[in-house]
């Protein structure tokens, strides 16, 4: 029986924390299992599917705005 460690390119590598005051708070997302992507992310925007009667309730947002 052989010993051996798998080979991965990812073996040492190790996470950080996000500062807090690089975070967002009280952030309600909508709570229906039929809405996905509730929150997406890019290097200029943020949308977030908003828990508001009515549906379809959606904002993007410029990350200079936030």
């Amino acid at each position: 029986m052989s010993r051996f460690v798998r080979a991965s390119k990812f073996r040492h590598v190790f996470g950080t924390a996000a500062k807090h005051e690089n975070s967002f708070e009280n952030i309600r997302v909508s709570a229906n299992a039929w809405d996905t992507n509730l929150v997406k992310v890019n290097p200029l925007f943020i949308s977030i599917n908003w828990n508001a009667g009515g549906g379809g309730a959606f904002a993007v947002i410029p990350h200079k705005n936030v």
